[in-house]
């Protein structure tokens, strides 16, 4: 073929075969990104379960079985739930108000908080760990010679964070029910007043335990299953001054104008989920939960949540 030949029919060539991959490329992008596919998730609405936490990516994690629970047994055209957390009171607070969360598990001092700040209804109990409900105490060693709390003025407190329900908002909500005015201190080596108690914040329930145990501080308190599990073979080295009121372990609470279509198949679906296998084996999952359920109103159980916000109440106004 001569030269000038070859030269012209170079360009031809390359021109086909574009041509050609492009038809392919059309046809295969098509059969890929079907609309009628894709249309049912386009159109769902997501609706955000989520909770208070320090590192808000492994709580998500942990909420991940429930939320693959609820999707695969909530038939619903219109909702699909995903996992949220925030990292502090009020970040969840603006999350609900921005519409960024529609559901909140967590413990009773930050569901009360933020239902004061936004727009929540309490409806189911949780029972995180087996436990349906618990009480804190206020423990120091048992040769301080501290006896009572009235014994805490002039010294150190140690709470686990600023919202913990067992660990901070009950023990100092119930020792301001004893008259005991309670005072922030930035490091437990820090001189508090005689008339007043100092509380620092330890980060860590074991923390708090080792802090006791080594003097750092005079007192610490914490729900007392935890308390048992951490002191373990020194807990004879120990003794509870204090008991506050019994309070729910967890609850659930949602948006109050939250869809009636999602919110009654999401309440049914987990207050059923232990009655089957594969319902037990998110809940053992979710953090051992043992189950959900409704929390009783009129009986013990709701008269201590009354008393805790009560007490709650009070410790504001301090």
């Amino acid at each position: 073929m001569p030269k000038r030949a070859i030269l012209f029919a170079i360009p031809v060539i390359v021109l086909i075969l574009f041509l050609v991959n492009k038809n392919h490329n059309d046809s295969t992008s098509k059969s890929i990104e079907s609309p009628t596919r894709k249309e049912p998730e386009q159109t769902k609405k997501i609706l955000r379960i989520g909770t208070i936490a320090d590192q808000p990516l492994d709580e998500i994690r942990k909420f991940q079985p429930l939320i693959d629970y609820l999707n695969a047994h909530i038939n619903s055209a219109d909702y699909t739930f995903r996992a949220t957390a925030a990292s502090s009171l009020g970040h969840v607070i603006d999350f609900f108000n921005n519409g960024k969360i529609d559901i909140l598990i967590d413990s009773p001092f930050p569901i009360y908080t933020v239902q004061e700040k936004a727009n929540l209804n309490v409806i189911l109990r949780r029972w995180k760990k087996g436990v349906k409900e618990y009480y804190s105490v206020v423990f120091v060693k048992k040769d301080s010679g501290i006896n009572s709390v009235n014994d805490l003025e002039g010294r150190i407190i140690a709470f686990e964070d600023g919202f913990s329900t067992a660990s901070y908002a009950l023990p100092k909500a119930s020792l301001h029910k004893q008259k005991l005015d309670l005072a922030y201190q930035k490091s437990p080596a820090d001189l508090v007043p005689a008339d007043k108690i100092g509380f620092v914040f330890s980060e860590d329930d074991e923390n708090t335990i080792v802090w006791v145990l080594q003097g750092k501080v005079a007192a610490g308190a914490m729900n007392h299953i935890a308390f048992e599990k951490l002191a373990g073979t020194q807990i004879s080295e120990l003794k509870i001054i204090h008991k506050t009121i019994t309070v729910p372990r967890h609850l659930v609470a949602c948006r109050r104008d939250l869809d009636p279509s999602i919110l009654q198949p999401l309440t049914n679906a987990l207050l059923s989920m232990n009655d089957t296998d594969d319902g037990l084996r998110a809940l053992a999952s979710f953090g051992k939960t043992a189950r959900f359920d409704l929390i009783p109103d009129g009986e013990k159980l709701q008269e201590s949540v009354d008393k805790m916000i009560e007490l709650l109440n009070e410790n504001k106004q301090n």
